[in-house]
């Protein structure tokens, strides 16, 4: 059956590509490439794993595929039919221009600061010297999974967090556009990015950077569909390219585990096998199980949302960890990640698993077209918030990043954060115009 699946999301992935007119930064082709990327690491170790995959998990992956493509390509309809009077998308004829280096000064120094203080706050708690900053981050990371120990950053350093990790994005965005359309490195904008980076990797996740990472390739393509005037940049060198950064981030991620002090006892294979297939064997071994019965309405879907909330609407904890346990087949270690369609069917079922794959599609579709179809600060925002969500959608496959990691009201905060930049940014241009006109009316 699992033969049968690759099949399937093969079939799939051609539909994707051609029915979003082979642009292959749309949410359905990331969507169902993701799933195939998986499907074939599966494939690989079927045997090792007893991967018969049953009818029901045949079911949930590929239907949800499908309806996943389905309901983009009604929303990319519906869109396309209201903006048919602008048959030329917005975002092509936007141009980044020069952020001043005086904001981009501030910033680093800012960003440098909250770096230094979460270090400093994080090997105090752990008893650590401040050089041991991977240690307590380490340490810190591991209370995702300790519901007792209840240690967080003070809340102003945790809200203070949230500008450099919108910022990381904003500048991003900015140095794609350089290096893609203007050919120019600018060296402060490529040291912001890497701070930024290194800040959140203090608290030990590798998440969030990955997060990044995905969003710059996300830039970096956007810029480049401008660069031709068209969505279809999937040329045999674009492809050559993608390919390399992928073998790159894939060949340098057990690495990372190694310097974040992760323990890596696998074969290198065997290593990613184990975060990029064995998804959805652990998700054939939960389906075959009891359905285990959530005792929060969303307690797995809307985590991020039940914590924010859960105490105003009468919730008692809401300090709980997912439940993700560890599983394993003749000894070989599966890890504990169930693709995005797990919490859907933890929470409600398969009835709920077809509306919440729905209403993912529906947001990513709609972010996506508002992305492009509309200019100023609300395309500049929806195209950040995008490159949020590029990550999300892409490791589908892996877990529910999306209502995690998007729908959350720390996100929320990033928009308010990308939407002040602009109206700082705009406000920055327009005096320095005024004091332009006024000294050539000054010479006059």
């Amino acid at each position: 059956m699992i033969y049968l699946l690759n099949a399937f999301l093969i079939l799939m992935f051609f539909v994707s590509f051609y029915l979003n007119d082979k642009d292959i930064l749309s949410p359905a082709f990331l969507f169902s490439t993701a799933f195939l990327f998986s499907s074939m690491w599966a494939v690989l170790y079927a045997g090792r794993w007893e991967l018969g995959l049953h009818m029901n998990t045949f079911f949930v992956i590929a239907f949800g595929v499908f309806e996943f493509t389905a309901v983009c390509a009604l929303v990319r309809y519906l869109m396309r039919k209201r903006y048919s009077s602008d048959p030329m998308h917005n975002f092509m004829r936007q141009e980044e221009r020069e952020i001043p280096v005086i904001l981009q000064v501030l910033f680093l120094l800012f960003t440098m600061f909250i770096a230094f203080y979460t270090a400093r706050i994080l090997t105090r708690w752990a008893g650590v010297r401040l050089l041991h900053f991977i240690e307590a981050g380490k340490r810190y990371d591991r209370l995702k999974f300790d519901s007792h120990v209840t240690f967080r950053l003070p809340g102003w350093l945790s809200t203070a967090r949230l500008i450099p990790d919108a910022g990381c994005y904003w500048f991003m965005y900015s140095m794609m556009d350089d290096i893609v359309l203007k050919r120019k490195v600018r060296p402060l904008k490529v040291l912001i990015v890497f701070v930024c980076m290194f800040n959140s990797l203090l608290i030990g996740s590798r998440t969030n950077v990955i997060n990044l990472v995905m969003a710059m390739i996300f830039f970096g393509l956007n810029a480049y569909q401008k660069k031709r005037g068209s969505v279809n940049v999937l040329t045999p060198k674009t492809l050559a390219l993608i390919l390399l950064i992928v073998g790159f981030i894939l060949g340098t991620f057990q690495l990372s585990a190694v310097l974040l002090q992760r323990s890596t006892s696998k074969s290198f294979m065997d290593y990613l096998a184990m975060y990029l297939g064995a998804e959805i064997k652990n998700l054939d071994l939960f389906l075959q199980g009891k359905r285990p019965v959530s005792e929060i309405w969303g307690s797995q879907t809307f985590r991020p949302l039940v914590q924010s909330f859960g105490k105003r609407l009468g919730l008692k904890d809401t300090t709980y960890t997912l439940t993700l346990p560890y599983r394993s087949v003749n000894g070989f270690n599966l890890g504990n990640v169930y693709t995005v369609f797990y919490p859907f069917i933890y929470d409600f079922g398969y009835t709920g698993f077809v509306l919440c794959t729905a209403l993912m599609a529906f947001l990513s579709q709609m972010i996506y077209e508002i992305s492009r179809r509309t200019d100023g600060i609300i395309g500049k925002v929806f195209t950040l918030l995008y490159g949020g969500a590029f990550g999300a959608i892409v490791f589908s496959f892996f877990s529910n990043k999306f209502f995690e990691n998007i729908i959350t009201i720390g996100f929320a905060k990033r928009v308010v954060i990308w939407i002040g930049f602009e109206i700082l940014f705009n406000h920055m241009i327009r005096e320095k115009r005024q004091k332009e006109m006024l000294q050539v009316l000054t010479l006059q």
